[in-house]
């Protein structure tokens, strides 16, 4: 996903007991920010063949993606090759519909409202965000691939007019709201406010979000699949689908 890698994220899956289910884990870190995803998603493509993972390899492949990492995985599969070697994707938190932090005022507004909430509450955590706050001043607001993910984008647009490519998608939903808190440390618990603020109301037209995406959008998935996807609401938010318990619970229900 944006500005994310999959270090902590593969820790998480293996705490969870899901990687046992599966001969070989593999994880890909790419650049997210300056690099188109329909790039990263043929880059991903020749990575897999790299490691002898192709169409006809007797394999069975299963994709784990969060975030942006759904939308790069789609693209595999339904703009590339991926639909001869993907079995089953499963998403956490996509923007399948685009998220209103494409819009250059929304991710500035956003980068600034958690820049002051990692300022005041979780200095630990500015190094990981005054990057993506330079980056987003030096873009005019926007990056590439984040202009992708805005709703109104041609890559959302012609993504979501895909044929179908016959691949069994499952679909995880996070909502702030539904999000119980109680256990977390103060700072998890200054986040979910943040996340239930005004300001996240406005930028989300008071419907249901996990913090950067619409839920609405992130079950959204264009055209008639032979396979209709499973779609499963959790009550996470963005950033703990794999951390928290509610998260966790959902991942270990899904028909892997």
């Amino acid at each position: 996903g944006i500005t994310g890698d999959t270090a902590e994220m593969a820790a998480d899956v293996v705490a969870s007991g899901i990687a046992a289910k599966f001969d070989l884990v593999l994880t890909y870190d790419y650049e997210n920010l300056g690099t188109p995803i329909g790039d990263t998603a043929l880059a991903l493509e020749q990575a897999l063949k790299g490691v002898g993972i192709a169409a006809g390899d007797g394999k069975s492949l299963t994709i784990l993606a969060h975030s942006t990492g759904g939308l790069v995985s789609r693209c595999f599969i339904e703009r590339g090759g991926g639909r001869d070697t993907v079995d089953h994707l499963v998403m956490c938190g996509t923007p399948n519909g685009g998220s209103p932090l494409g819009k250059a005022g929304a991710a500035m507004a956003v980068a600034r409202l958690l820049g002051d909430f990692a300022a005041n509450v979780a200095p630990a955590s500015l190094p990981f965000l005054a990057p993506l706050r330079s980056v987003l001043k030096a873009a005019g607001g926007v990056t590439k691939s984040l202009e992708q993910i805005n709703p109104a984008s041609n890559f959302i647009l012609e993504l979501n007019a895909s044929d179908d490519p016959g691949v069994r998608y499952t679909i995880l939903a996070g909502s702030i709201d539904a999000y119980v808190a109680a256990g977390d440390g103060f700072a998890g618990r200054a986040l979910v406010a943040a996340g239930r603020s005004a300001a996240f109301d406005l930028l989300f037209e008071n419907q249901p979000n996990d913090i950067a995406v619409g839920v609405e959008s992130i079950k959204t998935i264009g055209g008639v699949r032979a396979v209709k996807p499973v779609r499963h609401d959790v009550a996470c938010h963005h950033l703990n689908y794999f951390a928290s318990d509610a998260g966790r619970a959902a991942l270990q229900a899904v028909a892997w």
